[in-house]
């Protein structure tokens, strides 16, 4: 180290000393100190108070390697300081390290340097800064209550600041821990400000301050700072060097971000951030556990981090002012979670009290509490056609079990209704409804749905999924079917489907009822009124009692259904379906006939169907579903294609499907099918003089069009 003195060089105007190690390794600690007891020795630039670095002017620096070996951290033996250079924001750093143990990247080309500071010992070192200071807080006015001291007198009994201004005696400036400089029209903070080290507290608002000196923040006993009402639009990343502060207000700035390193604040208790125009908080505000105050109001917040759930501890959060502001389920069960631990929470339109004074103006039990309101299970409002809309508030209460508007007029039930995850019971009667969300379908632990007397024509596809359901109330609505899914609702004691005059169900959904009431379900039978308007076409049509009896036992026990040619009918209605003991259907020559409605394929029963002579373009596909169907003709219509599903007719003896008005398409699959009923004797009326099945052992192109 001696021998190569000769290569420092110095920076007079921050009194910094660099050495240069010429050997291809770091030096080891007894080697610097041996150097700077040389340095002192030599009384180096006029100073014999040369010295390692601190451990918490380290602090500073944005990476700290806590392994190095041969300096401890502990005994403050290195630091960051401040130079002019390209890195840091106007900061370099160096600092000791043994060999092949760098900092990070940044610093790779200081990799052996050592850099040394002087001690600033107030009482040997020139006096300069002192006066700088005097100057200012005289520019500005600073009065003594604005400086307090923990020494208020000098050794000869008197104010050690006579006449309201800064210290007289400069030996006592070590000792101010306190300044208070509020609406003094400051512009610019001297950076000798840092030479007070035992500041803890400094207020600043009200100012016109727009940036610090970088000095500012080797405060390493700094705890209270107070920027507010000035003119900052950022912050230097060196505020997380301020390691020791408690209480930090950066409001009413310009503010548009905060640098992530605020998270080295960890003794932060309070911040106020409100008032700025921030859009966004660094995520690593969540590490600030010992916060209890936080103020992020009046900013152009859109979201908030998800870390912010981890500040556990808060007793007063306002979020007010941020119109746009959205926040996350889990982010609301965070605000519940503080207001529960009696947190002051301040937030646009504070749904915690609206939804106190909704539900205490409409429900039938009043809440007494703030606290008890988050902890409800039950909500039930009766008789209130006032009622057209729900806050959405009201679906920030997870912990709901039983949710009951009994007529009422909200015709739209919201799809927050998902946010419910408890329910167990769901009451709606008569509310006026039209539809349901989809959301309903995510109510697991549903057990009873009442939704009678509303104006339901359909239930969302996957009702299914509500397989804890016990009771299903869907009486007096507008429903003319059921989801297929239905059918998965097999732990149902209590069904009631009456008064849905135009429900017809699917076959699978006959079994499904019988299966029901094999397991003792209750079931309230579906209105029959399907009867009254099957006989009112009947009566339309002319058709008379010998082919559709007038008694209902009759029509429920009918096997056959059979119109002549004088008859003018079009299309056959819905109901036709009803009539599950159908076992032939003949309406041969009614010439009119255009069209065969789906519920068709819920005539298990049926074996014959005779359509021929018609008008008929296409049948319904359900027409597959007829397994147990042994004849069919379809002749002489003007049917182009035939539905796919129609080759699930492989008990047909019987298949007529000649003497059309046109070309008909059939599929590959569609011919295969013929071919096989041929091969197990199935009678197939296709004119061999057009094309003859036997004859067929060519692979068929994709369009196979046949002149029948």
């Amino acid at each position: 180290m001696k021998k190569n003195i000769e290569s420092l060089f110095h920076d007079t105007q921050l009194d910094l000393t660099w050495k240069f190690d010429l050997y291809d390794f770091g030096c080891t600690k007894k080697e610097a100190l041996e150097y700077i007891q040389q340095l002192n020795a030599e009384n180096y630039c006029g100073y014999n108070d040369w010295r390692l670095p601190t451990a918490l002017e380290i602090n500073n620096l944005y990476y700290r390697d806590d392994t190095i070996i041969d300096f401890d951290n502990k005994k403050k033996y290195w630091t960051s300081t401040y130079i002019s250079s390209s890195c840091c924001d106007g900061y370099d750093c160096a600092c000791y390290f043994s060999y092949d143990r760098g900092l990070n990247s940044e610093f790779a080309s200081m990799n052996y340097y050592i850099h040394l500071t002087r001690y600033n010992n107030e009482y040997t070192q020139t006096d300069d800064w002192k006066e700088v200071l005097i100057s200012w807080a005289n520019t500005h006015k600073l009065l003594t209550y604005d400086l307090e001291s923990n020494c208020k007198r000098d050794s000869y009994g008197e104010s050690f600041s006579p006449n309201g201004a800064f210290p007289r005696h400069k030996i006592f400036f070590h000792k101010i821990n306190s300044i208070y400089a509020n609406k003094r029209k400051i512009q610019i903070l001297p950076r000798e400000i840092s030479y007070l080290k035992n500041l803890t507290s400094l207020t600043l608002s009200s100012n016109l301050l727009s940036n610090l000196p970088l000095e500012l923040y080797t405060l390493e006993h700094l705890q209270y700072l107070n920027l507010s009402n000035n003119h900052f639009s950022s912050l230097s990343k060196l505020l997380g060097s301020l390691i020791s502060l408690v209480e930090l207000d950066l409001s009413e700035n310009s503010l548009e971000e905060i640098p992530k390193e605020i998270r080295n604040l960890n003794k932060l208790k309070k911040i106020n951030l409100s008032k700025n125009k921030l859009t966004s908080i660094p995520k690593e505000i969540g590490k600030l556990n010992s916060l209890i105050e936080l103020d992020i109001g009046s900013n152009q917040l859109t979201k908030l981090p998800v870390e912010i759930i981890n500040l556990k501890n808060l007793k007063k959060l306002s979020l007010i002012d941020n119109k746009r502001l959205s926040l996350t389920q889990v982010q609301i069960e965070w605000l519940k979670d503080l207001y529960c631990n009696e947190c002051k929470i301040s937030i646009d339109d504070d749904w915690i009290e609206i939804l106190y004074k909704w539900i205490n103006k409409y429900s039938e039990k009043s809440i007494y509490s703030k606290q008890d309101l988050l902890n409800l299970t039950e909500i039930s409002v009766y008789h209130n056609e006032q009622i057209s809309t729900l806050p959405s508030e009201l679906f920030y209460l997870d912990k709901l079990e039983k949710f009951t508007f009994f007529e009422t007029n909200l015709s739209d039930l919201p799809n927050e209704i998902g946010k419910l995850v408890k329910l167990e019971k769901l009451n709606l009667y008569s509310a006026n409804l039209t539809k349901l969300p989809i959301e309903i379908t995510e109510l697991f632990h549903l057990k009873e749905l009442n939704l009678a007397y509303n104006k339901i024509t359909e239930l969302p596809k996957d009702i299914g999924n509500l397989n804890n359901l016990v009771e299903l109330n869907l009486e007096a609505n507008y429903l003319k079917e059921l989801p297929s899914s239905i059918i998965y609702l097999k732990n149902l004691k209590k069904l009631s489907l009456e008064k849905n005059k135009d429900l017809i169900l699917s076959q699978e959904q006959e079994l499904w009822l019988k299966e029901l009431k094999n397991n003792k379900c209750k079931i309230v039978s579906i209105d029959e009124s399907w009867i009254d308007n099957l006989l009112k076409w009947a009566d339309k049509n002319r058709i008379y009692d010998n082919v559709l009896p007038r008694n209902k036992t009759s029509i429920l026990n009918l096997t056959e259904f059979q119109l002549w040619e004088d008859n003018q009918i079009k299309v056959l209605p819905r109901e036709i379906g009803k009539l599950e003991n159908l076992i032939s259907i003949d309406l041969f020559w009614t010439y009119q006939l255009e069209q065969i409605p789906k519920e068709i394929g819920n005539l298990n029963n049926l074996r014959k169907i005779h359509l021929g002579e018609n008008k008929l373009k296409e049948l319904p596909k359900e027409i597959g579903y007829l397994s147990n169907l042994e004849e069919l003709d379809i002749s002489t219509n003007s049917i182009f294609s035939l539905p796919q599903e129609i080759v699930y007719l492989t008990n047909l003896k019987k298949l007529s499907l000649i003497s059309f008005v046109q070309d008909i398409y059939l599929s590959l699959e569609q011919i295969e099918w013929i071919r096989e009923l041929k091969r197990n004797g199935c009678r197939v009326d296709i004119p061999d003089s057009v094309i003859n099945l036997d004859d067929i052992t060519s692979p068929i192109d994709d369009e196979n069009y046949f002149d029948f």
